[in-house]
C-alpha cells in the first residue's frame, strides 16, 4: 500500500473510533484543570475578561492557539484542540504500529486499550504524554526510512507535547530514552539540524512563558505559588502543625495552614509566602515522614481498575520481549512514580496513562514483525481491551447519569457572582467537553466564579479583579450582605476560625440556596 494511503486509512480509522466514542458517550473532563484552563483562553467562569490566555499549566502559545480555533456548536477551542490532539494521537498510533509490523487485530485492540479512556475522560496532561509517545514512534520509522518529511513530523509532535505540559513530555522522553536508536540517529547530519530546530523552539516557548508572567501584576501570585504547591500538592501541611513552635514565631496558627492547603490565598496574613518559606525550609519538607506510605500508593495504583488493563498489558508483551532496553525503560518508570509517591503525589493517573503506553508499545518500538509478542501477546492485548473498554464505559455512563442530575441543580441555584471552595461546585458537569446538551448550547456567560485555587492571585481572575475593585472575599466577609459560598461544612468550618482568629468575630450565615446536593450560602464575619 502507498505511503499516502496509510497515512490516510490511520487517520480515518482514528477518526472513525473517537466519532463513534463520542456519538455514544459524552465525554466529560477528567479533572476540573482543563476547564479552568478553557474559561482562561475564552474569557467565562473564573476569568474575568480575555486577558492573554494564560493557562498556567501549558504554555502560553498553547493557549493562543486554542483561542484562535472557532466555536462551533458550543464547542470552544480549548476542546476542539483538545479533541484533535487525541485524533491525531490515534492516527500516529495505528500507522506507526502497522509501520512496525503489528497485524490489523493487535492494533485495533492497542489503540481501543490505549485511547478509550483518553477520549472519554480527556486531561491535558494525558494528551501532552500521548503526543511524545507518538513522537517516539514516528521517531522509530525515522530509522527505517530517513526522510526528513518524517523527522520534522516527529519534532512538531514532541514540540507540541511540551508546550501542553512541560514535565509530562520531559518524564515521557526519560522513559523513552532507551528505547530510541540514538546512536543510528545521530549519525545523519538532518537530525541534529532538527534536534537544534525543537531544543531552540523550546527554549523560545521557554523564554516567551516566563516574560508573560514577570509583568508586576504577577507578583503576589509569583511570590506565592512555588511554596503553596508544598501545602496543596504535596501535604506538607501535617509537618508544620506538628510543629507549634514554627508556626508561633511565624504568627500563623494551625488553622492558618489548613486554609492554605485548601487553596485559601486571599488573606496575605494567612497566605504569607515569606512565612511559608521559611518554615519549610526550617522542616525540610521533601523528607517526609510518610514517604514510604506514598511509594507503597504510587505502586499500588498501578492495578486500580483505571490503570490495571494497560499496566498488565504492559507488562505481559514486555516479558515476552524482553530485554535489556525494556528492562531499562520500566526503571525509569517505577522510578519516577517512587519519587512522586516520596514526593506525597502517589497515584496520579493522568501522569503514568502515557508513560505506560509507551511501555506497550515498546516491543514495537525496538523490534519489527508480528511475532514481536506472538499469538498469546495478541489475545491478551484483545482481553485486556474488552475489559477495559467495558471498565471505561460503564463508568462513562454512571457519571454522565451523576453529571445531568448535577447539571440540572446547579441550574436552580440563583445565577449570581459567587465564591467557589473545595472540591462543592461540579465544574465538569456545568461545563461539558461537547459544549452541547440536551438542552441545547450551553450558556457559559450567565455566572462569573470567584474561585479560591490556583488562580486566585492571577490578574485574569475574577478573584483578584474584585479585589482589585475593594469586592474580595475578605471584604466582603465583613460587609454587612456577606458573600455566596459553595463550600462544604469541614471548609466553613475552618471559616469559622478565621473569622475568630482574625477578625475577632463569628462567622454568620445570612440566608442559604438549595438544589439537590448542592446549597449556596450567603456568609459574613460578624463582630
Amino acid at each position: 500500500m502507498p505511503a499516502y494511503r496509510r497515512i490516510a486509512y490511520s487517520f480515518a480509522s482514528a477518526t472513525a473510533l473517537l466519532a463513534a466514542l463520542l456519538f455514544f458517550f459524552k465525554p466529560r473532563w477528567e479533572t476540573n484543570d482543563d476547564v479552568a484552563m478553557s474559561m482562561i483562553a475564552h474569557g467565562y467562569g473564573i476569568a474575568a475578561d480575555g486577558s492573554p490566555p494564560f493557562l498556567m499549566f501549558s504554555n502560553i502559545l498553547w493557549g493562543y492557539l486554542v483561542r484562535l480555533i472557532p466555536e462551533w456548536s458550543g464547542t470552544l477551542g480549548y476542546s476542539s484542540a483538545t479533541v484533535f490532539v487525541l485524533a491525531l494521537c490515534g492516527g500516529v498510533f495505528i500507522y506507526g504500529l502497522t509501520r512496525l509490523g503489528a497485524g490489523r487485530i493487535t492494533v485495533v485492540a492497542l489503540v481501543l486499550l490505549t485511547l478509550a479512556r483518553p477520549v472519554l475522560f480527556p486531561q491535558f496532561t494525558i494528551n501532552s504524554g500521548l503526543l511524545m509517545v507518538a513522537a517516539v514512534l514516528i521517531l522509530r520509522l525515522y530509522t527505517q526510512d530517513n526522510r526528513n518529511i518524517t523527522l520534522s513530523c516527529a519534532c512538531m509532535l514532541a514540540f507540541f507535547s511540551f508546550l501542553i505540559r512541560s514535565q509530562e513530555f520531559l518524564f515521557v522522553l526519560v522513559v523513552a530514552l532507551p528505547l530510541i536508536s540514538w546512536r543510528e540517529i545521530w549519525r545523519r547530519r538532518s537530525a541534529w539540524v532538527c534536534g537544534a530546530i525543537l531544543l531552540v523552539g523550546i527554549a523560545g516557548a521557554t523564554v516567551f512563558d516566563r516574560q508573560a508572567y514577570r509583568a508586576p501584576a504577577w507578583d503576589e501570585f509569583n511570590a506565592l505559588n512555588p511554596v503553596r504547591a508544598a501545602l496543596t500538592d504535596f501535604r506538607a501541611g501535617d509537618d508544620l502543625r506538628a510543629r507549634p513552635d514554627l508556626l508561633q514565631r511565624s504568627g500563623l496558627t494551625a488553622n492558618d495552614i489548613r486554609l492554605v492547603e485548601s487553596w485559601f490565598f486571599v488573606d496575605p496574613r494567612v497566605a504569607d509566602p515569606g512565612a511559608l518559606y521559611s518554615m519549610l525550609s526550617e522542616i525540610g519538607f521533601t523528607k517526609r515522614s510518610d514517604a514510604g506510605g506514598g511509594a507503597v500508593a504510587a505502586l499500588g495504583a498501578l492495578f486500580n481498575p483505571v490503570l490495571v488493563c494497560l499496566a498488565l498489558a504492559a507488562i505481559l508483551l514486555g516479558l515476552l520481549r524482553w530485554n535489556r532496553k525494556i528492562a531499562v525503560a520500566w526503571l525509569l518508570f517505577l522510578a519516577g512514580i517512587l519519587a512522586l509517591g516520596l514526593l506525597g503525589r502517589p497515584a496520579v493517573f493522568r501522569v503514568y496513562i502515557p508513560a505506560l503506553t509507551l511501555l506497550l508499545f515498546a516491543p514495537y518500538v525496538i523490534a519489527n514483525g508480528s511475532r514481536t509478542v506472538g499469538k498469546l501477546g495478541t489475545a491478551a492485548l484483545v482481553l485486556g481491551a474488552v475489559v477495559n473498554a467495558g471498565i471505561v464505559f460503564s463508568e462513562s455512563r454512571a457519571v454522565q447519569r451523576v453529571d445531568d442530575v448535577a447539571r440540572n441543580a446547579i441550574e436552580e441555584l440563583p445565577h449570581v457572582s459567587l465564591v467557589v471552595w473545595g472540591g462543592s461546585f461540579p465544574f465538569q458537569a456545568v461545563y461539558p467537553v461537547i459544549g452541547v446538551d440536551d438542552d441545547g448550547v450551553i450558556d457559559r456567560t450567565n455566572r462569573k466564579i470567584y474561585g479560591l485555587g490556583v488562580s486566585t492571585l492571577a490578574p485574569f481572575s475574577v478573584a483578584w479583579q474584585e479585589a482589585r475593585d475593594g469586592r474580595g472575599l475578605v471584604q466582603r466577609l465583613a460587609s454587612l450582605e456577606g458573600v455566596p459560598i459553595m463550600a462544604n461544612e469541614l471548609l466553613f468550618g475552618y471559616l469559622k476560625v478565621y473569622c475568630e482568629e482574625r477578625h475577632r468575630s463569628t462567622l454568620e450565615e445570612l440566608q442559604s440556596a438549595s438544589s439537590g446536593p448542592y446549597t449556596l450560602s450567603w456568609r459574613r464575619c460578624r463582630s
